[in-house]
């Protein structure tokens, strides 16, 4: 079976690079992976493993948003964080960004 991310031998079109700054959140993604890993608490095939099990409507999803759904599942699997903490505190954040305008 072949899952999402295993496009040898498919046809593929151009590589469209951006220009651009990334979201704040994205390198908060990319800080927490690094971190993870120099601490020894992950592996970069750990996040490969999580990026390659997340079901196709997940995976279909734009990079940073499969990376945040990978190291969240990550995480809960070894026992860091559950999914609903993460969800909380992602509310309350949400919550002071909005009354901060």
């Amino acid at each position: 079976m072949n899952r999402p991310h295993d496009m040898g031998g498919e046809p593929a079109g151009p590589v469209i690079a951006e220009d651009g700054e990334a979201e704040p959140w994205e390198k908060l993604i990319t800080a927490i992976a690094g971190a993870m890993r120099v601490r020894g608490h992950s592996t970069i095939d750990e996040l490969r493993r999580a990026l390659e099990a997340l079901p196709p409507d997940v995976y279909a999803q734009p990079y940073f948003e499969r990376w945040s759904e990978a190291m969240c599942n990550m995480c809960e699997e070894k026992g860091y964080v559950s999914r609903a903490e993460v969800e909380q505190r992602m509310s309350e954040n949400a919550q002071k960004l909005e009354n901060r305008t």
